[in-house]
């Protein structure tokens, strides 16, 4: 979107079934394509779920995602 259209992009990142390493490359990915917004949210259950259960190796809310980005990447 940035860079075709020359629109400011808002990528939503969940804690769904990514562990941290997942996180990192995903940022990682993000910020090679010039992507400086992340709206961070937990994310509701997978289809069929009646609860979020925390991926081995992630994140159980959106605070604890926010802060890892955060930690590894600075704050402004």
């Amino acid at each position: 979107m940035k860079t075709r259209f020359k629109s400011e992009a808002l990528a939503h990142l969940t804690c769904v079934a990514s562990t941290r390493d997942d996180i990192v490359r995903i940022v990682e990915d993000m910020k090679a394509q010039n992507i400086e917004n992340i709206l961070a949210l937990r994310g509701d259950p997978p289809r069929g779920e009646e609860k979020f259960v925390r991926p081995g190796g992630g994140f159980g809310f959106a605070n604890e995602l926010v802060a890892f980005i955060k930690e590894r990447n600075g704050s402004p």
